[in-house]
């Protein structure tokens, strides 16, 4: 797919396009600058235009906005570019590695406790995000970020707030429960499911432990494993 330039993606009076980080089905994120405030690090999630209701978004963000949770991107803003009408939410920009390049960094004897530090993180983040009323409805490793401090966080709440909305099926194959797939809403055993299944793409079976093996059958299990305790 072609790469479109970050100047076409956005235009706005607030925020000034920056570089393209990465497109897909809903459409597209990248680096924005805030002309009232260019010191802050900032991405923005750009939905395609026309696709997505902007109230149903706007409302979900409104309730997004005032969470503060550890573990969990902080929300900054909703709008509208003015030349497209494409509803666009920013958000902080997190410096680190992507949960896939956080496992399989320097040697396989530490792997173990890396998986421990992202589990226990993304975990505790999840919570947060499931006690306030959300899911996250699209967990992957380019969304779960852990810094040079070892602080896991939890990006793209513009998924939460499509899950939230119930605008659309969510989720990205690979990562995406089976009853999301097929139509079912985004549920708390769907982001647990995603987990998982992160987890296990990230480590190969002959890395795996016998813990993070039961793991694995618990998480990825057709039938939603919270159902099962």
């Amino acid at each position: 797919m072609m790469r479109r330039d970050a100047a076409t993606t956005l235009s706005h009076p607030r925020y000034a396009a920056g570089e393209v980080l990465g497109q897909g089905a809903q459409g597209v994120v990248l680096r924005v600058t805030d002309r009232e405030a260019p010191e802050r690090a900032l991405v923005a999630k750009v939905w395609q235009a026309g696709r997505f209701p902007e109230a149903a978004l706007r409302g979900e963000f409104a309730l997004l906005a005032r969470l503060s949770l550890p573990g969990v991107v902080r929300a900054h803003d909703f709008g509208v570019d003015e030349r497209t009408s494409a509803p666009f939410l920013v958000e902080d920009c997190v410096a680190g590695l992507d949960a896939g390049k956080y496992l399989l960094q320097g040697e396989t004897e530490g792997r173990s406790s890396r998986v421990r530090v992202l589990l226990a993180g993304t975990l505790r983040a999840l919570v947060g995000l499931h006690e306030a009323g959300f899911v996250h409805g699209d967990l992957k490793p380019q969304h779960v970020k852990v810094t040079a401090a070892g602080e896991v966080v939890l990006l793209d709440l513009g998924s939460a707030a499509l899950a939230a909305a119930r605008t659309t099926n969510l989720g990205t194959t690979g990562y995406m429960a089976p009853e999301l797939a097929a139509g079912a809403p985004a549920t708390i055993a769907c982001d647990l499911y995603a987990l998982g299944a992160l987890v296990f793409k990230a480590i190969t079976g002959e890395h795996a432990t016998p813990g993070t093996r039961a793991l694995k059958l618990a998480a990825l299990s057709e039938s939603p494993w919270l159902s099962q305790t």
